[in-house]
C-alpha cells in the first residue's frame, strides 16, 4: 500500500468516525433522558435509565438503534434490588 493509499484510507475512517460522534451526539440529544447512549466499533447501545423501557438495546447501527429507541419494549421484570445481593 502507498502512503498516499494509506492516507486516504485514514482520511476515510477519520470522516466516518466524525459522522458516528455527529450521529451518537444527535441520539443523545433525543433520547439521552431515557436511555443512556454509547457505541463501539461494531455496536450502537443504550442502558435505560428509567424503570418502564426495555433495559438494554444492543444494534450494528444507528438507524437500527434508533427505531428501537422510539419504541422500545416493557421491562418484562422489576429492576435489580440492591437488598437481593
Amino acid at each position: 500500500m502507498t502512503h498516499s493509499e494509506m492516507a486516504a484510507l485514514l482520511g476515510e475512517a477519520a470522516d466516518a468516525m466524525d459522522r458516528d460522534g455527529a450521529e451518537l451526539a444527535r441520539l443523545k440529544r433525543m433520547y439521552g433522558d431515557v436511555y443512556r447512549l454509547w457505541r463501539t466499533p461494531r455496536y450502537w447501545m443504550g442502558s435505560a435509565l428509567v424503570d418502564d423501557v426495555e433495559p438494554t438495546l444492543m444494534e450494528e447501527s444507528a438507524a437500527a438503534l434508533e427505531k428501537r429507541l422510539r419504541s422500545p419494549g416493557v421491562r418484562v421484570g422489576g429492576p435489580y434490588k440492591a437488598d437481593a445481593l
